[in-house]
């Protein structure tokens, strides 16, 4: 990986314009796990508005990650779960991490979806009732 400042950077607005032409994420968040060999990052998302059964929903998040981010930091993303936005695991992280969108929570070293992650950086974690709240209002 060339820059992890970088490379965050591009997922930050690859989120924001994701957000912006198809709505708000519960999380969106890169992972690093520790028990990984290769030096590549796990991308979970999750929105009311992805389909995690439909190709449509994979190739709608890999297409604002390639509009913001070069092939080499494509490479470093290994896997991408798409997760229900009421999965128990996302809601703890709401709870225990707190909320923020389109910003930055550097988590460390943690235990995240019953693995130990070297890293976690969390770009948005929001509760659905708060997305359906702002988007009703705006």
């Amino acid at each position: 990986m060339k820059s992890k400042k970088r490379f965050i950077k591009n997922l930050m607005a690859a989120e924001q314009d994701l957000s912006n032409k198809h709505g708000g994420f519960s999380l969106f968040a890169a992972c690093f796990r520790e028990d990984t060999m290769l030096d590549t990052w796990d991308l979970v998302v999750a929105a009311s508005w992805l389909l995690p059964e439909t190709k449509n929903s994979y190739t709608t998040i890999m297409d604002g990650i390639r509009r913001n981010m070069d092939n080499d930091e494509i490479f470093d993303l290994h896997a991408l779960p798409l997760l229900d936005p009421d999965d128990f695991r996302i809601l703890e992280i709401h709870d225990e991490y707190g909320e923020v969108e389109h910003g930055f929570i550097d988590l460390g070293r943690c235990q995240l979806f019953d693995m130990d992650m070297e890293r976690v950086y969390i770009i948005t974690s929001k509760r659905r009732d708060a997305l359906v709240s702002a988007e009703v209002n705006s």
